[in-house]
Order: C-alpha cells, then sequence, then structure tokens
C-alpha cells in the first residue's frame, strides 16, 4: 500500500472514531484507548528512537512530484491572475477617481449656474412682492376711505333720524296728556265704511256721496 493511500486510511478511521465516539446514541457502547497527554512529553522508552524512513517506490515517487508541479503551476497561475486583478482594480479606481474630479467640476458648475438661477428668481419674487405690496396698500387705503364715507353717510342718516324723532316726539303721548289725547280720540268720528267704484271714486259712509281720487289724495 502506498504512503498517501494509507494517509487516505487513517485519516478515514480517524474521523469515523470520532463520529461514533461524539454520536450521542453510541457513545456509551465505544471503547476509547487512553491516549498520554502531549504536555507529559516524549516517553523516556522512544527518547532515543529513529523512526525508520519510508521507501516509496519510484512510480510512486514521480506520481507525487508531478502532482507538486502541476500545484505549484496552479498556486503561480492563481498569483498571477490576483495580480492582474488587483492592477485592473487599481486601474478602475484611478479611472473612477478622475471621473469623480470630473463629475465634482460638473457638479461645482452646475451649482453655478444654480446660484445664478436662484438669484435671478430672488429678484422677480422681490419686484412682485413690492408690486403686491403697493397694490394692497392703495386697497387698504380705498376701503379706508370707502369705510369712512360710509360711516359718514352712516351718522348723516343716523343724526336725521335723530332729528325726525326729535319732531315727532311732541306728537307722542305721554303721562302728561294721555287725558287730552283719549279726549280727543272719543270726541272724533271715524267712519270705515266705504266704497271704490272702477274710475277709483270712493264712497264713504252711508250717503253714497262719490269723491274724486284726487280730492280724496289731498283729504
Amino acid at each position: 500500500m502506498s504512503f498517501c493511500r494509507q494517509a487516505l486510511v487513517a485519516e478515514k478511521l480517524v474521523r469515523n472514531l470520532l463520529v461514533q465516539r461524539f454520536a450521542p446514541s453510541a457513545a456509551p457502547n465505544v471503547i476509547v484507548r487512553w491516549r498520554k497527554p502531549r504536555s507529559l512529553g516524549t516517553a523516556p522508552s522512544k527518547m532515543f528512537r529513529i523512526p525508520k524512513k519510508p521507501e516509496i517506490p519510484e512510480d510512486e515517487l514521480a506520481e507525487i512530484r508531478r502532482l507538486y508541479a502541476q500545484y505549484r503551476t496552479y498556486m503561480k497561475s492563481i498569483r498571477v491572475w490576483l495580480a492582474e486583478d488587483l492592477k485592473q482594480q487599481e486601474t478602475a479606481a484611478a479611472a473612477a477617481v478622475a471621473g469623480s474630479s470630473g463629475e465634482e467640476a460638473e457638479f461645482a458648475r452646475c451649482l453655478q449656474i444654480n446660484d445664478e438661477w436662484n438669484k435671478q428668481v430672488a429678484a422677480q419674487r422681490e419686484k412682485r412682492l413690492a408690486a403686491e405690496k403697493e397694490k394692497l396698500t392703495e386697497k387698504i387705503l380705498t376701503d379706508l376711505e370707502k369705510d369712512e364715507l360710509e360711516r359718514s353717510q352712516r351718522k348723516a342718516e343716523i343724526l336725521q333720524m335723530v332729528a325726525l324723532e326729535k319732531e315727532l316726539s311732541a306728537k307722542y303721548i305721554t303721562a302728561a296728556n294721555i287725558d287730552k289725547a283719549i279726549e280727543l280720540a272719543l270726541s272724533e268720528e271715524v267712519d270705515h265704511n266705504f266704497a271704490i267704484d272702477r274710475e277709483g271714486n270712493f264712497y264713504r259712509g252711508f250717503d253714497m256721496k262719490p269723491t274724486p281720487k284726487d280730492e280724496e289724495t289731498q283729504s
């Protein structure tokens, strides 16, 4: 049996032993060989023992050398590929930095244009607000004048109404002249019986004498 095959068999045995050792169901039925801890060092009986160098056949040694050369070739290819990939990443990063500087310049230019637009819009807004303020001021002054005129007219109407009421107050019935007003009302006879023909003549009382409309209006 070759050395590589022996190593594979030993590794499989150790793996199976570990699986059986740590398996919950198989743990009570497994006997594990006691091993000396590494902290105790080499046993005195094996202190000066020289291990025998393994004898590897020529064909197997040639196969091992071929596989090792193939492994070194693969590793060298991987290292070269990683170096090329890192170089490409660095180149892309440099291009990104250069592009970002160009983007920063474009962004700064756009900011400048935006600031100019903002200044123009601010000037137009201030002009519009000034015109609206002036228009609003004129409207407020006009409304104030209109309110003052309406207030003056209302005051004049109220004064006129007060003067009229003062004139009419002389004919009011008060506690002082109520007796005289009662006697006057009783002495005056009022006949509410009347009729009107098609020409507008009034017929009052029971005598049925026609009264022209203009005369009735004057009376």
